[in-house]
């Protein structure tokens, strides 16, 4: 009678299965603010509850803590103007990110412009109780408009 070995595929001392995470949106995949050239194109802001995300983690060991971040990309005028800015980052370190605001200005537009377009990306990084991580991200397209 041979020795016997059996191979199998180790998911942790407890058993359980990696870390993962996903975000998904409230179905706001683009905020427009529009305003009429000359008449004061006020500030519009997306204001609380307005983009909503939301982590789900699995795995690891049970015990997550959350940290958000949001950055703006895709937008190679505003660096410079302003039009579109990160007003408030909320809270971030919750699995439901629902209170950041996202403002957009007119500085310069006229009508006929095209639309400036920002593109933000909302990442959450999930930790567990044993230091593992992982990370998901989903995003929101913020267009000013110039009207005539």
């Amino acid at each position: 009678m041979g020795l016997h070995w059996q191979f199998g595929v180790v998911q942790g001392a407890s058993g359980a299965a990696p870390l993962a995470v996903s975000v998904a949106n409230n179905g706001i995949t683009e905020f427009i603010a529009e305003g009429i050239v000359g008449e004061g194109f006020f500030p519009a802001t997306t204001g609380n509850g307005a983009i909503v995300m939301a982590a789900t983690a699995s795995g690891g060991d049970g015990s997550y803590s959350y940290s958000w971040a949001v950055t703006e990309s895709g937008d190679t005028n505003n660096i410079a103007t302003g039009n579109i800015q990160l007003s408030n980052a909320g809270t971030q370190n919750v699995a439901t990110y629902n209170d950041s605001n996202i403002r957009a200005f007119e500085t310069g537009l006229t009508g006929g412009d095209p639309p400036i377009e920002a593109l933000y990306a909302y990442t959450c990084t999930v930790t567990d109780g044993t230091g593992a991580t992982d990370s998901a991200s989903n995003r929101v397209v913020v267009l000013v408009v110039p009207l005539e």
